[in-house]
């Protein structure tokens, strides 16, 4: 009877997460966070970055992480929460869910009616794929030196966040104040009257009826 063959058990090692290197740590773009009894370096999100330099405000960065909170649902159904929920909260069921994915994805198409193309993708750099000022401006103009690229997208960065600012509350208020059984054209348009001031109360105009 032959013996059964036995095979050398070989070890799968993983590489160690070590982080970010002491020199790159210490850039001003990291921030020191306390996580359990220790003290770390955690790279400054884009969204803090621009609060903290006086470009953008708190109510920009809120909406800013709503929209991401949108996206992400929309496009994977992973919905990310911030906040505790509420004592009472009832948990939905299958149908409930895919409403309100449903939802998150309406609002951010008519967000993205509302901003240009390039704006749009613009959220998609900074919110979602969260690319940094250097890799954003060393490869929209290589042509300028690196203090210039940074300043450059800081520029562009402010201008499209504040902009989502005015877009996502207009689709919002277009998906709760249109009728019942409105479309999304219907929807789109009332959302660009809001975020054009064209009409302050969808409630009290008749122009949609």
């Amino acid at each position: 009877m032959k013996k059964p063959r036995t095979y050398a058990q070989r070890e799968i090692r993983v590489a160690d997460n070590n982080g970010p290197t002491p020199e790159r740590a210490a850039k001003p773009d990291y921030d020191s966070v306390v996580e359990g009894k220790k003290t770390v370096r955690r790279k400054r999100s884009i969204l803090a970055t621009l609060e903290r330099s006086g470009r953008i405000d708190g109510s920009v960065v809120t909406i800013a992480n709503r929209w991401y909170h949108d996206y992400v649902f929309s496009q994977s159904g992973i919905l990310e929460i911030d906040a505790e929920l509420p004592e009472g909260y009832v948990k939905g069921d299958v149908h409930t869910f895919a409403i309100a994915r449903g939802k998150a994805g309406e609002r951010i198409s008519l967000v993205r009616s509302m901003l240009t193309e390039n704006e749009h993708r613009w959220l998609i750099f900074l919110l979602v794929r969260e690319f940094s000022m250097s890799e954003l401006g060393a490869s929209l103009w290589p042509e300028m030196c690196s203090r210039q690229q940074v300043r450059k997208c800081e520029d562009q960065a402010e201008i499209v966040l504040r902009r989502l600012a005015s877009a996502y509350p207009a689709a919002q208020r277009a998906q709760t104040t249109a009728p019942e059984r409105s479309t999304f054209p219907m929807r789109k348009k009332i959302a660009l009257d809001l975020m054009s001031h064209k009409i302050q109360d969808y409630s009290k105009s008749h122009t949609y009826a």
